[in-house]
C-alpha cells in the first residue's frame, strides 16, 4: 500500500487533472461510431439565434469530445467532471467566469476559440467547425 502525505495532494490533484485533459484532448474527434442523435428538449428541429440545429447536436458532442469533460443534460454519454456542467447554461450572464456577455455570438467564439475569450482556460481547442459550434450553441441555450 502506497502512503501519500496530505501535503503531495496539492501537486497530485493538478497534475491528475492536466493528464486527464490531455487524454480527453486527444480523444475528441477519433473514429468509431457515434451514437444517434436524440432531441433536445423535446422541441422540433429549427435553427435558432446562434444559427445551429440543436437537434444535431449528440453528433457535435460525440464529434469533439465534449462530453468528457462536461455534464451536458440531455445528450447521451454526456457526464464528464473535468469541466462544469452545462445545465442552465441558457441562465449564465457570462462565458467562463469572464466578463464577456453569454450571447450565441460569443457562445460560438468560446466554443471554437476559447483562448480568444479567456487566455489560459483549461478549456482545449478542439478545432470546432462554425457549423458544429453554431449546433453546439444552439442546444446549450435551450438548456434552462
Amino acid at each position: 500500500m502506497v502512503s501519500i502525505s496530505s501535503g503531495s495532494w496539492r501537486v497530485l490533484v493538478p497534475v491528475a487533472m492536466v493528464i486527464a485533459s490531455l487524454a480527453v484532448a486527444g480523444c475528441g474527434g477519433g473514429g468509431g461510431s457515434q451514437p444517434a442523435a436524440t432531441a433536445a428538449q423535446g422541441t422540433a428541429s429549427t435553427k435558432t439565434a446562434a444559427g445551429g440545429d440543436p437537434q444535431a447536436v449528440q453528433q457535435a458532442v460525440a464529434k469533439y469530445g465534449c462530453g468528457a469533460c462536461h455534464v451536458i443534460p440531455g445528450v447521451q454519454g454526456a457526464n464528464g467532471t473535468i469541466g462544469p456542467s452545462l445545465a442552465g447554461f441558457s441562465k449564465l450572464d457570462v462565458i467562463a467566469k469572464t466578463t464577456v456577455p453569454n450571447t450565441p455570438e460569443n457562445d460560438v467564439k468560446w466554443i471554437m476559440d476559447p483562448q480568444s475569450i479567456k487566455p489560459g482556460t483549461a478549456m482545449p481547442n478542439k478545432s470546432v467547425n462554425q457549423t458544429d459550434a453554431q449546433t453546439i450553441t444552439a442546444y446549450l441555450r435551450t438548456l434552462q
